[in-house]
């Protein structure tokens, strides 16, 4: 079936993964875990959503190409040819809301017009994504509707082709405050796999978000490295191969950010135990 259709046969009927899926690393391990595949899997479509302020990504200037186009068929003609070159592991849409059509542009205002174009624009991208094997993450915002006559109704725009083509559809809300003494240093944010194609859905996995710094790479290894016996806790001191790391998981992650060669070490044996390709 395989070698006929030239396709990714991904779950048997309990769920599981029958094949290795090829990804690309989200830069947050307990959400490459709760995707399944190692990372977003290559040749998909992927929704990432949440309310205003909610995510905080993360770029490498001087690997990233910025493209601001006037209107959403614009945006799709530019996404369409970097697709075509097979040149682009990742593309970022930020954000869906953002995708306006010409029309409207133009002072023509029509109902469910974006709702059209996300349509045929998506089911015209999704074989030359799956062909080259590029990743296209979708940003989206959450907004309310009123159904009903007292129902408060959560959507997001664009209509619902993005729902249907999106392999990973992944919620971000975000949490509690986390402080360091009596100051607040950051939130505690929820990663939800609300649908997943690739491997069991509904995961929760929650990372910390650092005022300034963005999701902490250190504090979320360390999780899992506890979790997976790669490094060990006594009460609040933090251990690994005998060597202490620290005293509180902020001690550990300045320790961390500062020896790199040992927390690419941690990365990749709580990587390992994990069982990740």
């Amino acid at each position: 079936m395989e070698k006929k259709f030239n396709s990714n046969i991904i779950l048997d009927d309990d769920g599981k993964s029958v094949q290795h899926v090829q990804a690309v690393l989200t830069g947050i391990l307990s959400l490459d875990c709760a995707i399944g595949t190692g990372g977003y899997a290559k040749g998909r479509f992927i929704g990432l959503f949440g309310a205003e302020s909610s995510e905080n990504l993360e770029v490498k200037s001087e690997s990233l190409i910025f493209a601001q186009p006037d209107t959403g068929e614009e945006a799709f003609y530019m996404i369409n040819e970097f697709v075509k070159t097979g040149a682009f592991d990742l593309i970022v849409v930020d954000s869906v809301a953002a995708l306006t059509p010409a029309s409207e542009i133009d002072g023509v205002s029509i109902p469910g017009q974006q709702a059209k174009m996300m349509s045929e624009q998506l089911s015209k991208l999704i074989s030359k994504v799956n062909q080259t094997k590029t990743v296209i993450i979708f940003i989206n915002q959450v907004r309310s509707t009123m159904s009903g006559l007292f129902l408060n109704k959560e959507t997001t725009p664009g209509g619902s082709a993005l729902k249907f083509y999106s392999s990973v559809r992944i919620e971000v809300k975000s949490g509690e405050k986390i402080k360091d003494g009596i100051d607040a240093i950051g939130k505690k944010t929820t990663l939800h796999t609300v649908k997943n194609k690739v491997s069991a859905p509904y995961k929760k996995p929650s990372v910390i978000n650092v005022f300034g710094d963005g999701f902490s790479q250190e504090i979320d290894v360390v999780t899992l490295a506890i979790q997976m016996g790669v490094i060990k806790k006594m009460n609040e001191w933090y251990s690994f191969n005998g060597q202490k790391l620290g005293r509180g998981i902020f001690s550990v992650k300045e320790y961390l950010a500062s020896h790199q060669s040992i927390f690419e070490t941690l990365k990749h044996l709580t990587r390992e135990s994990l069982q990740f390709y």
